[in-house]
């Protein structure tokens, strides 16, 4: 027997899994005087010691809360590309990696991080564009997704002159968008 979330359930679980992991990176920043968006990586702030609680415990909590959120969105159906579905699934449980292996961890962070900006990307760019006639925002979110790609190449560009957290903010922003707008449809729709 599968386990369903009712659509109101999903929505208000979606708004804790939007809001909780961006909370905790914005709370990290705050207490990192030394944090750089140009010179750091998100990730820098899992491995610092004022931060790391802050930060990664609020991934770890986004990962769960996204998670739960995803397995609402697909057992009600809410959207069709299956794909696109456990593409954002699998960028939950990646998120909640990178919490659980922060970047001194190497290879156990770095691999979650690069599946969550992938997986992330390609979940908003396949339901955006599967959904695209349809009443829950599919081309803003197709739009998020293509942003989120177009700045993927800044990840190349080197230290201190590179783009590192103001490119993982971008698609981070993108996902919370993406999860916010289709918790706060759910919670609306009759």
């Amino acid at each position: 027997m599968k386990m369903r979330l009712d659509k109101d359930t999903t929505g208000m679980v979606g708004l804790l899994a939007g809001a909780v992991p961006m909370a905790s990176i914005f709370i990290a920043i705050s207490v990192s005087p030394w944090f750089s968006f140009t010179n750091s990586f998100l990730s820098d702030l899992g491995g610092n010691v004022l931060s790391a609680v802050v930060f990664n415990t609020g991934l770890m909590a986004g990962g769960i809360l996204g998670t739960i959120f995803a397995w609402g969105l697909y057992t009600n159906k809410i959207y069709r590309n299956e794909i696109g579905l456990k593409s954002f699934m699998l960028a939950t449980v990646s998120l909640f990696f990178v919490g659980a292996f922060p970047l001194t961890t190497g290879w156990w962070h770095t691999a979650p991080s690069v599946a969550f900006f992938l997986c992330s990307t390609l979940a908003m760019i396949l339901i955006g564009w599967t959904e695209r006639k349809g009443k829950r925002f599919p081309w803003f979110i197709f739009i998020l997704g293509i942003v989120s790609l177009a700045v993927a190449p800044l990840y190349g560009i080197p230290r201190p002159i590179g783009f590192n957290a103001i490119t993982e903010l971008v698609t981070s922003l993108a996902m919370a968008a993406f999860v916010l707008m289709t918790s706060l449809k759910l919670l609306t729709e009759p």
